[in-house]
């Protein structure tokens, strides 16, 4: 049952790093046309047309969809996500500390990678959202490679004042609920480690996966 749900979550990601190659894709179209788009910007001006202007930089940035987007990495699949999680979380004003260094060429699959995130970042928001007031909002990301193992943290200021049902926030229960399981079973894969740091008002976890290529693996039945 629980690896029928995980195989349902994964595919739902899968969908959205489609959604987010394709915002990709519309970007690096705009880039190639950014020299035609400059030389009707320009004709605009020359011709004092200020209203004809405004109207093609906001069909500009319609098609863009990426105004704001920051580039964390170098790589594009990366980057996706984590624009697709924080960029509104940005723009909210929510504190943002995101440090990402990778190699030139990815040795882990960008799919395992994206389910990391995903639901690491998702319970990450879903905690700062309940934090008051909202200038003490924070989250923080480390994702390096080193020696050939891969390095996330992930960490989220949480309001210790709530205390939902059962008597423990929902930070306390991190084995608990589908994307946990989903990012369980890719530490278990690579044959890697995740623990928690819990403080008064700070919650983090951090990963470390050690095999690249997890297949070879498979079925040694070996868990974190």
């Amino acid at each position: 049952h629980t690896a029928l749900l995980i195989e349902k979550q994964n595919k739902a990601y899968q969908q959205q790093l489609q959604f987010m190659q394709k915002s990709q894709m519309r970007l690096r179209f705009l880039r190639h046309d950014m020299k035609n788009h400059l030389f009707q910007i320009k004709h605009f001006l020359e011709t004092n047309d200020m209203e004809g202007m405004y109207t093609y930089i906001n069909d500009l940035e319609d098609n863009l969809d990426l105004t704001q987007s920051i580039t964390y990495t170098q790589h594009e699949a990366i980057n996706s996500i984590l624009n697709y999680k924080l960029l509104p979380l940005r723009t909210d004003g929510v504190a943002l500390e995101v440090d990402v260094q990778l190699p030139d060429q990815l040795t882990y699959p960008i799919f395992d990678l994206n389910v990391l995130l995903g639901n690491l970042l998702d319970n990450a928001i879903e905690a700062t959202a309940l934090v008051t007031p909202k200038e003490n909002q924070k989250i923080t990301l480390k994702m390096k490679e080193r020696f050939g193992a891969l390095q996330l943290q992930v960490g989220n200021r949480f309001n210790s004042n709530i205390v939902p049902k059962n008597g423990t926030h929902k930070s306390d229960k991190i084995n608990h609920g589908l994307g946990l399981k989903s990012v369980q079973e890719i530490v278990r894969r690579h044959h890697g480690k995740m623990w928690i740091v819990p403080e008064k008002d700070w919650f983090e976890i951090n990963i470390i996966l050690y095999d690249s290529n997890p297949e070879k693996l498979q079925g040694s039945g070996k868990s974190i």
